[in-house]
């Protein structure tokens, strides 16, 4: 029987981690008529630079399950992104490509990112964030399978990404095309492959997409020099999304997140200790940038990170 978006997060919502995620992505097949609604994003080099012509699909919003009637947005983890983008003939966009899709939306499409202090990683926060993007989108007259941009923060694509990491960017702070975003690239990346909060989603993009008209893998644009540069805005520019993904299957899943059933109050406890962590982390940072005060500040950096 296929999931209702309810059904879902009554099963999960006392979960966490690799348990939370097991069934997320067991349920992914269940899908409202709505959703993915590819969108046609349409990006160009000018004239000096080639003239390329390029167009690619993305979904109208984060990973969406449930029916019709009853769906809910669900955040999933980097670990999951790339099972799911595997299954599929998917990719992730990069950071360049949120800010396409965001100028792609209309402007009532164009939300804002509801934030929460406490129990960021609990299911329970995940429906507040959910009903808090409804409201907006009830208000602002966009339509079902409309391209939503803005009320979430992406998990993105990066040229600068260390085994076992991943990288989210984009969020507004509020609504309207000329918002600031909440979150930028960071270097080095914060959070590991298995760190999922109600903030983050995953908007698929299709592979397949258009050069001049013909037709390419988009992970071939990532990975040509001269081309990369429509949707990538790093240095270097050029992505090896393929190898990315690949290597996110094989990483072993981390002890501390992948548990089982666990009380939503974890994550209470868990913002307030990556607090302590990282003012720790900061201080032993200042005492010694090299050596090994140095590599323990960037350990619980990257262990322990601190959001939004």
């Amino acid at each position: 029987m296929a999931a209702t978006g309810s059904s879902l997060f009554a099963s999960i919502w006392a979960k966490l981690g690799g348990a939370r995620e097991a069934e997320i992505l067991a349920a992914a097949g269940s899908r409202p008529a709505f959703w993915p609604s590819w969108t046609r994003i349409t990006v160009a080099t000018p004239e000096t630079a080639g003239g390329h012509v390029l167009t690619y699909y993305a979904a109208a919003d984060g990973i969406t399950i449930g029916s019709s009637s009853d769906f809910r947005r669900v955040p999933v983890s980097m670990r999951t992104a790339a099972e799911l983008a595997t299954r599929n003939g998917w990719t992730l966009p990069t950071a360049r490509m949120v800010d396409q899709i965001h100028a792609a939306a209309t402007p009532r499409a164009q939300l804002a990112m509801p934030t929460y202090a406490e129990a960021r990683e609990a299911t329970g926060t995940y429906q507040a964030a959910h009903d808090a993007i409804e409201k907006q989108v009830a208000a602002s007259g966009a339509k079902r399978g409309e391209l939503l941009s803005g009320h979430k923060k992406d998990l993105v694509l990066s040229s600068r990404l260390p085994a076992g990491t991943k990288q989210i960017y984009g969020g507004r702070q509020v609504a309207g095309p000329s918002s600031p975003i909440w979150q930028g690239l960071s270097y080095p990346p914060a959070h590991d492959l298995d760190y999922v909060d109600y903030s983050e989603q995953y908007r698929p993009i299709r592979r397949d997409a258009e050069l001049d008209g013909r037709p390419v893998d988009l992970h071939a644009i990532l990975s040509d020099p001269a081309l990369a540069g429509l949707i990538s805005g790093e240095t270097p520019a050029t992505i090896d999304a393929g190898a990315i993904l690949l290597g996110i299957g094989s990483m072993p899943a981390a002890g501390s997140s992948s548990s089982g059933s666990s009380d939503p109050a974890p994550s209470v406890v868990r913002s307030s200790s990556s607090s302590l962590a990282m003012r720790a982390a900061r201080a032993l940072g200042v005492l010694g940038s090299v050596g090994i005060l140095g590599a323990i500040a960037a350990y619980l950096s990257a262990r322990f990170p601190v959001t939004r």
